[in-house]
C-alpha cells in the first residue's frame, strides 16, 4: 500500500486488520513503548495453497536498523509458522534493490527461486522484486534433536 491509499484509513479498520487468527498475525518490535518494528504472517486460504505462508510488511525503523530488530522479527514469525500445522514453507517478496533485506533473509534461511521484473511501480520508476522460500523444517520443535 501507499501512503495515500492508507491515510484515510479508519483506525477501526486498521485495528481489525492487525487481529491475529489462527492463520495470520502481525508482530512488533519495541523500544520502550516505541514500536520500531513490524512484520505481517499470513497463511494462504485456498485449500490447494494452504502449505504455504507469506511473509509481508516487514519495516523496521531507520534509527534502529543493524540493532537485532529485523532478524528477531524474523525468526519470530518463522517459528509461528513452524506452529501452524501443515505449512511446509514461507514465501516472500523483496525488493531487488534492497540489498540489505536479501542478506538479511539468506542469513535466515531463505533461498531465492525467481525474480518478477517491474513488479512494483512507484511513480514512473519500476521495481523488480526477488521471490525467496524458506522450508520448514522436518523436526517443528526448536531444541529438538
Amino acid at each position: 500500500s501507499s501512503y495515500e491509499e492508507e491515510v484515510d484509513t479508519a483506525i477501526v479498520e486498521v485495528a481489525k486488520r492487525l487481529e491475529p487468527n489462527p492463520d495470520k498475525a502481525v508482530f512488533g518490535s519495541f523500544v520502550d513503548s516505541n514500536l520500531v518494528g513490524v512484520i505481517g504472517l499470513r497463511r494462504e486460504g485456498m485449500q490447494k495453497l494452504r502449505h504455504k505462508a507469506h511473509i509481508w510488511g516487514m519495516y523496521v525503523a531507520p534509527e534502529v536498523r543493524r540493532g537485532g530488530h529485523g532478524s528477531a522479527l524474523l525468526l519470530f514469525a518463522l517459528e509461528r509458522a513452524r506452529q501452524m500445522s501443515g505449512v511446509d514453507q514461507v514465501n516472500l517478496g523483496v525488493n531487488a534493490r534492497n540489498e540489505a533485506a536479501r542478506a538479511l533473509y539468506e542469513g535466515c534461511g531463505f533461498t531465492g527461486f525467481g525474480t518478477e521484473r517491474g513488479s512494483l511501480k512507484i511513480g514512473e520508476v519500476a521495481h523488480d522484486e526477488h521471490h525467496m522460500v524458506w522450508q520448514v523444517p522436518a523436526e517443528r520443535d526448536i531444541g529438538a534433536s
